[in-house]
């Protein structure tokens, strides 16, 4: 990204209108060793959705655990740069949570974490109207169950939003349901991907999993399908959005683009129990976020005014 790019980026949200989102969940860095060096990205599923939201144009914080370290400062730099605002009342970290990726001359992966977890169980909600969160925010203890006691406790007009973006890491599958169904029963909006489906529902159908996430409580549940497009459901409606992308370069950071553009087309329309329309609607919004994040190296989210560039789209 040059120089201008990053300067544009860090004024957005400054002066926005509309729904204003916090985002609690892990800022972490992937560190890529390749044969002769290490790389350092900034990195974690719901930083992604938090730098989404931001270039879409929304004012954004995160409540997330960073050291006060060379990693954490870095993260730091990376949500400024993003504008999205560090929320206060964090807690600080004895160290910043690092994913080392080691990768065999034949490009297969290894990862060794060093992943910590923990945030408040109270919050100022003043000027918030989203919470999105997921992840190892609401797998990895102390901090899960801590999170679950913020989220329960928030104001009733403050709307929440999940994705449960599993990584078996850090959620073995023998209590995977039992861990994340409370997050799932408090949310207005759901999304899984058809990994995440199939690793906490199997055998499930995804319009039977879609079905039981209604079931559980929200008014919208999307299943993202990788090649296969995506659906969106509610009680009364049900849509599908073909995978839009004419090349793919790689899908880091394509279910965070989707969730991010999801959440702002709902949280902007106030439509939180919407038509078929609407559901229409959200779901060519989110298919074209992903679309363009594909087509371009790592979790690099689309702003707003690409997305408005961008071609329609056939739903069904």
């Amino acid at each position: 990204m040059t120089e201008r790019a990053v300067t544009e980026l860090g004024a957005i949200g400054q002066g926005a209108t509309g729904p204003r989102f916090l985002v609690v969940g892990e800022a972490l860095v992937d560190v890529i060793h390749g044969a002769d060096d290490a790389i350092a990205h900034p990195g974690g599923s719901p930083t992604n959705v938090a730098v989404g939201l931001a270039r879409l144009g929304h004012e954004v914080s995160e409540l997330c655990y960073l050291g006060e370290d060379e990693y954490g400062e870095l993260l730091r730099r990376h949500l400024r740069d993003n504008g999205v605002r560090e929320q206060s009342g964090a807690l600080t970290a004895p160290a910043t949570s690092v994913a080392d990726v080691h990768l065999s001359p034949s490009g297969d992966a290894r990862y060794d974490f060093a992943v910590t977890w923990d945030a408040p169980t109270a919050l100022d909600w003043t000027g918030i109207d989203v919470v999105h969160t997921g992840s190892i925010a609401i797998a990895l203890q102390p901090g899960a169950g801590h999170v679950h006691e913020l989220l329960e406790n928030r104001p009733a007009n403050v709307r929440l939003t999940v994705d449960p973006n599993v990584r078996p890491a850090f959620l073995p599958r023998e209590f995977a349901v039992a861990r994340i169904e409370p997050f799932l029963r408090l949310a207005d909006v759901v999304k899984l991907s058809e990994e995440d489906a199939e690793y906490l529902y199997p055998g499930l159908s995804p319009q039977g999993v879609l079905d039981h996430l209604l079931g559980l409580g929200a008014t919208i549940a999307a299943m993202t399908r990788g090649g296969d497009g995506a659906v969106l459901a509610t009680v009364d409606a049900r849509v599908t959005v073909p995978a839009l992308a004419d090349r793919v370069v790689d899908t880091v950071g394509a279910g965070d683009s989707f969730m991010a553009a999801l959440i702002s087309a709902v949280a902007s329309s106030g439509s939180w129990d919407p038509s078929r329309e609407e559901l229409q609607e959200f779901a060519r919004f989110a298919a074209r976020a992903s679309a363009i994040t594909v087509s371009r190296a790592g979790p690099d989210l689309p702003t707003r005014p690409e997305l408005s560039d961008a071609a329609p789209e056939r739903v069904e």
